[in-house]
């Protein structure tokens, strides 16, 4: 431990309160002064962190009274350049921020650790100071213990968090951080930084902050917020095991316009400009108008708040939840029994095969401090499938499309009962469209030479999509093979030309015949391409 000079030569007195006119970057004692060089104290660095420094001290000061003892077998080494906080089985709290000092970083523990490299020094009441020549990554291992951990705004290094088992707490400023949770039910909190937050196993909230970060929710029923701040960056999200949530919103003060959501793996997804990648999530909330398209597995799909904008979901496979809210919207529950619900407006709704419930209109009324919204719509519903589905149209004159098997409410006005068409998209995995579902169809090729196509691009008209920008998907199978943004006309129709991969077009190229599942806001069509 330090030697303490006196309270007014303006250093830290034993009993952990600031004295003097010192600053925190400016705190000397006589044994620091003649200690190794990395301490060698000095005016406070300028600029932001310098200015933001001191209040960190200070809060860290307080903190570490009140921060939890520990069995005191944590410990700090060096190796290469990476500098490591190992803890204990215990529950602590760590918080890390980097000195006024050039070169310093703080580690404030409550304990004294049982070994230090000859970089470090231990103060008690205030931590740990270790240099920073030579390092280039600060890690720290928590292992058990419900565990709390703050990397403060100023740092210089990478900082890589492993939570070990329990239930942690890990956030960070404004520099990239890497958070490992562990087992156990985790917080992992990013901010401005190009994050990476890895829940592990267990209930985890993942908030990735500003930055394009990478979000891992692991095996567990996880919450994922990519971007709470509804600004625009191009994050990857992976739900993994388990029923996975994830929210995606436009900002308080502004509109970041229509979402287009894929979770077949392919990137492209989120608001306009962003390129997100969202992949195993089965619960989605948005608040904006778009495009959303499911898998073959089971998934809830909500829209929610003010969003005016229409919305196409397509849920494909699997017992799917589709809500949506205010505007005219298009829902189709393919195939699975699922629950859609149309919400306020005058929506078109197509149950696909299964045995689904359909409800026209929510419920209930939305109301905020100026008015109320009441459950209305004119609503088509299609639930011709030959199984039996059971409708409620709620308020509205409504039009339903039947079979005879089906309980349809009384407040449906016009019910059509006859033979299912085939309508509803089936799931990616179903082999394609089902007879009758694109006739008519909304995709048409006009490009049938493959040659043609992987050259320059597969040429598609649209028709009976909503206004607005959509994206445009061709797999073989299950890979996508080429993608493409139309921009939808007042009409419904577009015309556009989808790209093929790299790897597609090397793949595709020796083929005598391709045959591809194309699909444009929640419909799709089958083209094949020869020789």
């Amino acid at each position: 431990m330090r030697s303490q000079s006196s309270p007014s030569a303006g250093t830290r007195s034993s009993s952990g309160s600031l004295h003097g006119a010192s600053s925190f970057g400016a705190l000397q004692s006589p044994s620091l002064a003649a200690g190794p060089s990395w301490f060698s104290g000095g005016p406070r660095a300028a600029g932001r962190h310098g200015r933001r420094a001191s209040g960190i001290a200070l809060v860290a000061a307080g903190l570490l009274a009140a921060l939890p003892g520990n069995a005191g077998a944590a410990s700090v080494s060096q190796s290469g350049g990476t500098l490591r906080y190992s803890g204990d089985a215990a529950a602590e709290s760590v918080l890390l921020s980097y000195d006024d000092r050039p070169g310093v970083v703080r580690i404030t523990v409550h304990d004294a650790p049982t070994a230090l490299p000859a970089s470090c020094e231990w103060e008690e009441g205030y931590g740990i100071y270790c240099s920073l020549a030579g390092v280039s990554t600060v890690a720290v291992d928590l292992a058990g213990g419900n565990d709390d951990f703050t990397a403060f705004s100023g740092a210089t290094t990478a900082v890589v968090v492993d939570g070990g088992a329990g239930n942690d707490r890990l956030r960070s400023a404004e520099e990239p951080a890497t958070f490992y949770g562990g087992p156990g039910d985790d917080e992992l909190l990013g901010f401005d930084g190009d994050d990476v937050l890895d829940g592990g196993d267990g209930n985890d909230n993942l908030e990735g902050g500003e930055g394009s970060d990478r979000l891992s929710g692991g095996a567990g029923a996880d919450k994922l917020l990519p971007d709470p701040t509804g600004e625009v960056f191009g994050d990857v999200v992976d739900g993994g095991a388990g029923f996975d949530e994830i929210e995606l919103y436009s900002s308080i003060t502004r509109s970041l316009g229509l979402v287009d959501l894929s979770l077949d793996g392919g990137g492209a997804d989120g608001f306009a400009g962003e390129n997100d990648d969202i992949r195993g999530v089965e619960k989605i909330t948005v608040q904006s108008g778009g495009t959303i398209t499911g898998t073959d597995l089971p998934e809830n799909f909500a829209v929610y708040g003010d969003a005016s904008e229409p919305v196409v979901i397509a849920g494909r496979g699997g017992n799917d939840v589709i809500e949506t809210y205010k505007a005219d919207d298009k829902l189709d529950g393919g195939a699975g029994d699922d629950r859609l619900v149309g919400g306020f407006g005058h929506d078109t709704i197509t149950g696909g095969p299964g045995r689904d419930t359909i409800i026209g209109d929510t419920d209930g009324s939305y109301c905020n401090e100026y008015s109320c919204t009441l459950p209305f719509g004119n609503d088509t519903i299609d639930a011709r499938d030959g199984e039996a589905d059971t409708i409620d149209c709620g308020v509205g004159t409504d039009t339903v499309y039947a079979d005879s098997v089906d309980v349809v409410a009384p407040n449906c006005e016009a019910v059509t009962l006859g033979a299912a068409p085939g309508g509803g998209t089936p799931g990616p995995g179903t082999g394609g469209p089902q007879a009758g579902a694109n006739a008519g169809s909304a995709i048409t090729a006009k490009t049938t030479k493959l040659r043609t196509a992987l050259a320059k691009g597969l040429k598609l008209q649209l028709a009976g999509l909503p206004k607005g920008k959509t994206k445009v998907r061709a797999k073989r199978g299950r890979t996508l093979v080429a993608s493409g943004t139309a921009k939808v006309s007042a009409g419904g129709t577009a015309t556009v030309r989808v790209r093929f991969t790299k790897a597609a077009r090397r793949a595709l190229a020796a083929k005598k015949k391709v045959t591809l599942t194309v699909s444009a806001g929640g419909k799709t069509a089958t083209v094949v391409l020869t020789k």
